[in-house]
C-alpha cells in the first residue's frame, strides 16, 4: 500500500462562521497528514476551506478523516474533491 493525497472542501454553515477558528481545528483533527490549506470563494461571498492531507492507503482511512472533519462546530458539509496516488 502506497499514500495518497486528498483534498476536501469543507463548506461553512454561514458568512458569520471564523475560518480562523475552522483552521485551527482542521490542524487539530488532521495533524501531521495536513499538507495545505487555502480558502477559496464558492458562493454569494462564502468562502470554502480546501485542506490537503497525505494519508496511507487503507481501508475507511479516508472515511475517518472525512468524519472527523465533519464534526468541527461551523462546517455545513465536508466533500472529498480530490484523491491522488502517491
Amino acid at each position: 500500500m502506497g499514500k495518497v493525497a486528498m483534498t476536501f472542501r469543507l463548506r461553512p454553515e454561514g458568512p458569520d462562521v471564523e475560518m480562523d477558528l475552522i483552521q485551527e481545528e482542521v490542524r487539530k483533527a488532521l495533524g501531521d497528514s495536513l499538507k495545505s490549506m487555502e480558502s477559496k470563494p464558492f458562493a454569494f461571498g462564502l468562502n470554502a476551506l480546501f485542506a490537503v492531507a497525505v494519508i496511507m492507503d487503507e481501508e475507511g482511512a479516508a472515511s475517518k478523516l472525512e468524519s472527523a472533519l465533519s464534526q468541527i462546530k461551523g462546517i455545513q458539509s465536508v466533500e472529498t474533491v480530490g484523491l491522488d496516488l502517491l
